[in-house]
């Protein structure tokens, strides 16, 4: 690349000064926040995801089962409370990030209100949202979740199958009477797979907000595309001629 003059160097410091000060930037940012957040919550997912997996595969009850591997299963209990504790902590703080931006660039906007509905539509009377924050306020103030291992044979089976669950009447306990996800735990029977309700919960998270990065990108095309061109400036003088 040639070397730039005095006169292109600042020319090129003012664009970068009118691209991190443009609103399309700070659109940006604001977008990549909650990526990372979202990353994050992936992260934990496919951490719980694959010690589940490896556990829950045919002949993993053998190694685990009896007196003697005592250790073993509570080490294993242990290990999947805290990884669930991981996810479903980084699932929360990543919808209230998404709050806090709605509240901070569009209170009074009727795109604010559009979000508002989007949540309440996607989460409020949603069986996993709602027991996965109960989970999250319990594991993150009283203890760690009640992680419990069952054992089974299937007809037809050469293996003997196994599944980590959380049981709905411990779940249950923890809570008031009237809270709505008391009806939640009932609709989901006497226990939850934990790989079914991790994988089924991250993908409503995930889902949302997909939505959102894409209403964002319509809401915000002018200030995108504004900023966009001020890039495409800046990288055409940092070109080689």
């Amino acid at each position: 690349m040639k070397a730039m003059s005095s006169e292109q160097r600042e020319c090129l410091a003012e664009l970068m000064k009118q691209i991190q000060g443009s609103p399309g930037f700070a659109v940006m940012e604001e977008v990549d926040r909650l990526k990372r957040g979202l990353r994050a919550v992936k992260r934990n997912r496919d951490e719980l995801v694959t010690v589940l997996k490896a556990l829950e595969q045919p002949g993993a009850a053998v190694k685990i089962r009896g007196v003697q591997r005592r250790k073993e299963l509570q080490f294993a209990l242990e290990e999947i409370a805290r990884l669930l504790h991981n996810f479903l902590s980084s699932a929360s703080a990543v919808l209230d990030y998404a709050e806090a931006q709605r509240k901070r660039l569009y209170r009074s906007s009727p795109f604010g209100q559009e979000i508002t509905a989007e949540i309440t539509q996607r989460f409020k009377c949603d069986d996993d949202y709602l027991v996965a924050e109960k989970l999250r306020n319990f594991v993150m103030h009283h203890d760690v979740a009640p992680v419990s291992w069952k054992m089974s044979w299937q007809a037809g089976e050469p293996e003997m199958q196994n599944a980590f669950q959380l049981p709905t009447a411990e779940v249950a306990r923890w809570l008031q009477r009237n809270d709505p996800a008391q009806d939640a735990l009932k609709r989901m029977g006497k226990s939850i797979n934990v790989l079914s309700f991790v994988d089924r919960y991250f993908g409503k998270v995930e889902s949302f907000h997909v939505w959102l990065w894409q209403r964002q990108s319509e809401f915000h095309r002018e200030e995108l595309a504004n900023t966009a061109r001020l890039q495409e400036q800046a990288r055409a003088m940092l070109q080689p001629e």
